[in-house]
């Protein structure tokens, strides 16, 4: 199968991780999809875990991969063994991370692909004629039509309003909620005749379904919680120079990995002996340290941004590869980490 899906920020991912003498080893791509930031990681020579929850992607990115794609691992749980120059992939969320120590690299990229896109039974697009599924995993927890079916309004508004910042939530909630829809097509029909017939809700220029089916998938596949118990797990598993790339492609992914990084990177005072310093030196900016904190003193971190605010792909990406539009980047290096020899 030849995959439809193009990585954003190739050449981000490129001078992030491939950049000598720092010669970044072990190095985890969080969120597979097909294979592309693996395989810039891989062909550099580093060893890379793979991760995806979904075992479609983990198909396809094997098939894309090619012979640079280690053998699936055994049933048994061990920790995983990565060669360098080679992808290791993991059927998995992101969030399950706990055994991959040590990472002197991570790449998150937490979009869709667009084979995910394009697949019409997976009912992530509302173009395309097929079931409202909606999951990353098919094998576990509830689809989007039984969001819809079997929630309350009071539930669906909330997940409208929360995770798409849909101003016309109530109203939607109220007409969508405890009814059966064969695809996603319907349902995004049914909103958009919601639309055309109500006073209330001004037209603006994306379709009328996409903050809908954005609260959807969300809500299935409890996207900003696994987001959130990632980020949390990942300081203890990083070596000191890691660096940590997140790609986020819309506004709450993005505060949630804004408000991280921060945290990580908040100053303390020197000589409170929770850190080891990073030089004997004396100058002012060796005094001010800056902490990567975590819920406990002993996983506290210490970390840097590797530019201020967000990175985004240039026009020539953005017209080759439209998805790239909406990507934001941001990077942190840890200093002082939780995983030591």
């Amino acid at each position: 199968m030849t995959t439809r899906h193009l990585p954003v920020l190739p050449a981000l991912v490129r001078n992030l991780f491939l950049d000598e003498p720092r010669r970044v080893r072990r190095i985890l791509d969080a969120t597979c999809g097909g294979g592309g930031h693996a395989r810039i990681l891989a062909e550099a020579g580093h060893a890379v875990i793979a991760l995806d929850r979904d075992p479609r992607a983990i198909e396809i990115a094997r098939e894309n991969l090619g012979d640079l794609a280690l053998p699936p691992p055994s049933a048994s749980r061990q920790p995983p063994n990565p060669v360098p120059g080679r992808v290791l992939l993991l059927n998995r969320c992101f969030s399950d991370c706990t055994d991959l120590a040590p990472l002197d690299g991570v790449v998150a990229d937490l979009g869709l692909s667009s084979d995910q896109l394009a697949d019409s039974e997976r009912g992530f697009s509302f173009r395309a004629d097929g079931p409202l599924d909606m999951r990353m995993d098919p094998r576990a927890g509830r689809t989007a039509a039984e969001f819809i079916a079997e929630g309350r309004p009071e539930e669906l508004e909330r997940i409208l309003r929360l995770y798409g910042e849909e101003r016309s939530s109530r109203l939607l909630a109220r007409r969508l909620s405890g009814r059966s829809f064969a695809s996603a097509e319907a349902l995004a029909e049914e909103i958009a005749r919601i639309v055309r017939r109500s006073r209330r809700i001004r037209r603006g220029r994306i379709h009328p379904a996409t903050r809908v089916f954005q609260a959807l998938r969300i809500a299935v596949n409890d996207e900003l919680g696994e987001l959130e118990r990632f980020l949390e797990r990942l300081p203890p598993l990083l070596s000191p120079g890691a660096r940590v790339l997140v790609i986020t492609f819309h506004s709450l992914e993005d505060r949630i990995v804004k408000r991280v990084f921060r945290n990580w990177t908040r100053s303390v005072p020197r000589g409170s002996g929770l850190f080891r310093e990073r030089s004997g030196g004396t100058k002012a900016e060796d005094t001010v340290p800056r902490a990567c904190c975590d819920r406990k003193m002993s996983e506290m971190k210490r970390a840097v941004f590797l530019w201020k605010g967000v990175k985004r792909a240039d026009e020539k990406e953005r017209r080759a590869n439209p998805r790239s539009r909406s990507a934001k980047a941001r990077a942190v290096e840890i200093i002082t980490a939780g995983y030591e020899e």
